[in-house]
């Protein structure tokens, strides 16, 4: 008997943290009605605020059971599919329009890295010990 390669199409249909945290962004915009308060809507959820920004900045993707917890906090208006794929056909309650309609992450918060470089002193002195 031969072997078939076997594709999970929900794995085809995943999407990158970033996508994936930019989506939980939109979200909490609007269940806040604007208001920019990461923390205080992760408290509310019954986060830890700093497992919650890691979601949102796209550094992990956020776990199945926060997710469930997201879309029973929104009365199954969002659902998992729009989380984990972007799907919005069954969303309910005016989610489809405002989702639509809201702003993305703003680029400068995405995956807040240090983009800062050690001083051109520090630099020189460590690249000529290495020389020799």
């Amino acid at each position: 008997m031969r072997k078939r390669n076997i594709v999970l199409p929900i794995l085809d249909c995943m999407n990158t943290p970033e996508i994936v945290g930019n989506r939980l962004y939109k979200i909490r915009c609007i269940a806040n009605h604007g208001s920019r308060k990461q923390k205080l809507f992760a408290e509310t959820l019954g986060f830890e605020p700093d497992s919650y920004n890691q979601w949102e900045i796209g550094k992990i993707l956020v776990p199945v059971y926060a997710a469930v917890i997201i879309c029973e906090w929104t009365e199954n208006a969002v659902t998992l599919d729009y989380i984990y794929r972007g799907r919005g056909d069954d969303l309910g309650a005016g989610w489809a329009l405002s989702l639509k309609a809201a702003p993305d992450r703003p680029t400068f918060l995405k995956g807040r890295r240090s983009s800062r470089k050690r001083p051109l002193a520090a630099r020189s002195r460590s690249s000529s010990r290495r020389r020799g």
